[in-house]
């Protein structure tokens, strides 16, 4: 977790015209899990967003949702939490989301570069390397925060089940067996590499983080070792 460390630093030190963008998925996947993948996203989200405002940067949001990005300006000052607050309790989980096309359109439209925080469970059929790469290329420095629930990392499902994709919503017969466990937790060590790889080779700090991690641990903690809280 030091890249959290690296994050949280970096808000507190920065030069005060520093622009903190925070990116969240709002697609039908991220409302999976108990709690859901978004409810946690949003709570780091609102964290974060308040420490940049209390340290006078600037703080703007984008919501990635159904091909497009609703965003709100970059706003500063501690005055303007609520709108932020307000920006994200409309989030919703809900249908596909083109990361790519979202995070292309983002970068385009901003007009302040600055730390872009993209907290998502990257699992779009469509990829995400064009939309990272696009951020890049606007001068963003980028971080992603991948979400990643419990049941996804151990999940306890046995039997003959039918499965349906949280944003195509297209459904699908399976048998669960310990083989099909065994091939799934590859698989799963698959997904999460090729994401480790493609941020080391580009240069975005990736931290992944389970929404069975404590919130409070997952960042006050991060700030009292960082010496940002007593």
């Amino acid at each position: 977790y030091s890249r959290l460390d690296k994050l949280l630093l970096k808000l507190y030190v920065e030069e005060e015209d520093m622009c903190l963008h925070l990116l969240v998925d709002g697609s039908g996947s991220m409302g999976f899990g108990d709690p859901p993948k978004l409810d946690y996203a949003v709570r780091v989200a609102a964290a974060l967003g308040y420490i940049g405002l209390t340290n006078l940067e600037r703080v703007a949001l984008g919501l990635l949702a159904n091909d497009v990005t609703r965003m709100l300006r970059p706003l500063r000052g501690r005055g303007q939490i609520l709108p932020i607050m307000d920006f994200l309790a409309g989030v919703e989980a809900g249908g596909p989301t083109a990361l790519n096309r979202c995070l292309g359109h983002y970068a385009l439209r901003s007009r302040m570069p600055g730390v872009a925080v993209v907290l998502t469970d990257l699992l779009d059929a469509g990829g995400y390397a064009d939309g990272l790469k696009a951020l890049l290329q606007r001068r963003f420095d980028v971080v992603l925060l991948h979400v990643v629930s419990e049941d996804e990392l151990e999940p306890g499902l046995q039997g003959d089940l039918t499965l349906v994709d949280a944003e195509g919503g297209t459904a699908r017969e399976v048998s669960v067996d310990r083989w099909a466990l065994e091939r799934y937790q590859e698989r799963l060590a698959q997904h999460f590499e090729a994401a480790e790889r493609f941020c080391a080779r580009h240069g975005i700090d990736y931290l992944r983080t389970s929404t069975a991690m404590p919130f409070e641990e997952l960042i006050l903690h991060h700030l009292r070792r960082g010496g940002f809280l007593r």
